[in-house]
């Protein structure tokens, strides 16, 4: 699971795997060998891969199958911490903003599942 969940990664990036090897500091033919072998990374290089991708470890080794899962938890920490440098005020607002979107995404969803 973990060798075809990586090269559907690596492909939706457009990321040869001489490239990947580059950024992880590893060589090309241990991606292949991951990715054709059945071989397995340590868990520390499973870590680097999932932040690199922007998905979970889970996601990696087929625990989990929601690929967008990580990625909303990135982006609601990055969206917390800048909210966190605004004056209180901005930042009620904006927090008000969102729990509202956040109600209607929801009314939607029901709306459509019905």
């Amino acid at each position: 699971m973990f060798g075809q969940r990586l090269r559907e990664l690596r492909n939706k990036k457009n990321i040869s795997a001489t490239a990947l090897g580059k950024t992880l500091g590893i060589a090309q033919t241990t991606i292949s060998n991951w990715e054709n072998s059945g071989y397995e990374p340590s868990y520390e290089m499973l870590v680097k891969i999932s932040r690199y991708f922007g998905v979970s470890v889970d996601y990696l080794v087929g625990n989990d199958n929601d690929v967008n899962k990580n990625e909303i938890s990135r982006l609601a920490k990055e969206l917390y911490e800048d909210l966190d440098e605004l004056p209180e005020d901005e930042r009620n607002d904006i927090e008000k903003g969102l729990l509202e979107y956040l109600e209607f995404l929801g009314y939607k969803l029901k709306k459509t599942k019905k």
